[in-house]
């Protein structure tokens, strides 16, 4: 392997590195649209660095691993822009390992209020 190819290496295992730590800033912060929508950014991006990867792999398995792990990038990003999508129509889907619940928020119209 070469000094460049190292060096390119350190590279992106340093962005995947920043991009984890400011993904798990961002999961500490109260569920809302703004954050839902940060994250499945951060998970774009996570995408556009393991597709860089892929571009410059050599090994077959490495190429392997790359795509899937993009794969799975743009899966999360998708995911969490649906959890954003949700927050601002009023449900949203609370999602634990194989457990999916969904809970609606009324609406004011749904609302009635007696005097």
């Amino acid at each position: 392997m070469t000094t460049l190819a190292n060096s390119m290496n350190g590279v992106l295992d340093s962005l995947l590195e920043q991009l984890q730590r400011r993904r798990e800033r961002v999961m500490a912060a109260a569920p809302t649209a703004h954050r839902a929508m940060r994250i499945a950014d951060l998970y774009e991006q996570e995408a556009r660095v393991w597709s860089l990867l892929f571009e410059r792999s050599r090994s077959r398995i490495h190429w392997r691993a790359a795509l899937s792990a993009e794969a799975y990038a743009r899966s999360c990003a998708r995911g969490w822009r649906a959890q954003a999508s949700a927050h601002r129509w009023g449900t949203w889907r609370l999602i634990h390992k194989s457990n999916l619940m969904t809970v609606t928020t009324p609406s004011p119209s749904d609302v009635s209020v007696t005097l």
